[in-house]
């Protein structure tokens, strides 16, 4: 294998690759798994795009101890039925770089298109192009299908982000939802911040206090009672007890929690698939 097929494996290709801890690998399943059953089943559907959208993409690589894995465009750009659009966008210049190199060695390049912005600042023009593509579409086209992958690390991800993207039609949504980072905030009164990432102050209802477990679920339910109000289908499985799939410490304490939301009932059962498919273990080596 020469340096050149290296950038689009799973191996160390000289280029920056983003450190993860151990729960970073099941929620990479979680979506390579939901892109794979979306994609086979929509592929040859009369869509106008369809678009991938990766807002903090990082270069295209993680690393987990000493084993790399791919990172979420990868994963999305290298799917057996791939997207036909890609949008994605990454503040950290050198991450970005690494990205555009690795992205330039796939046949698929010319499908991709990476900024270098804040990613609250960059959904404008994601969404007017999207917008742009369905104003052209020809009768016998679809509208645009579309996944989001909002992978924030703290509360840097605006509710005004989530509302935009969710304008357009067919948007699906997975959200990496940081509850120990949320409540950490919370605790430093960094109110502002938590208010633009829940989009308003309804977060102070909820239950914070007491129980640390029931604190978690109260601001998760409170993250999708606000999608529900944007239209999104969130409907509790009844054999799975929960809409989000939750990553915990050796503690069995949960630290993050991926959410998914659609406006079809298809898309949910979908991810429902997806969820069975990628079950997390408890993880070690994680604080409140």
């Amino acid at each position: 294998m020469d340096d050149f097929e290296k950038h689009l494996q799973p191996v160390d290709d000289g280029l920056p690759i983003r450190e993860s801890n151990e729960y970073a690998r099941y929620k990479l399943k979680a979506l390579e798994i939901y892109i794979q059953i979306t994609n086979t089943a929509m592929r040859d559907k009369p869509w106008a795009e369809r678009y991938y959208i990766d807002l903090q993409a990082g270069p295209g690589k993680n690393k987990i101890g000493n084993e790399i894995l791919l990172g979420s465009p990868l994963i999305a750009l290298l799917n057996e039925y791939p997207f036909t659009q890609y949008r994605f966008n990454e503040l950290n210049p050198e991450l970005a770089q690494a990205l555009q190199q690795r992205i330039n060695t796939s046949p698929l390049h010319n499908r991709v298109k990476i900024y270098q912005k804040d990613a609250n600042e960059v959904v404008t023009e994601i969404c007017d192009e999207i917008r742009r593509v369905e104003k052209s579409k020809t009768k016998e086209q679809w509208s645009t299908l579309n996944l989001a992958f909002l992978d924030p690390e703290g509360l840097e991800l605006h509710w005004s982000t989530v509302e935009q993207l969710a304008q357009i039609s067919k948007m699906d949504f997975i959200i990496n939802f940081s509850t120990s980072g949320i409540i950490r905030s919370i605790g430093a009164n960094y109110v502002d911040a938590v208010n633009r990432f829940f989009g308003n102050a309804d977060w102070q209802s909820g239950d914070l206090s007491g129980d640390i477990v029931k604190r978690r679920r109260s601001l998760i339910d409170i993250y999708l009672n606000q999608l529900k109000k944007l239209d999104y289908f969130i409907e509790i499985d009844p054999e799975l007890g929960t809409h989000d799939i939750s990553f915990k410490n050796s503690r069995n304490t949960e630290v993050y929690s991926l959410i998914f939301a659609s406006k079809s009932q298809l898309g949910d059962k979908f991810w429902r698939q997806a969820r069975k498919s990628s079950s997390p273990r408890r993880l070690p080596g994680f604080g409140d």
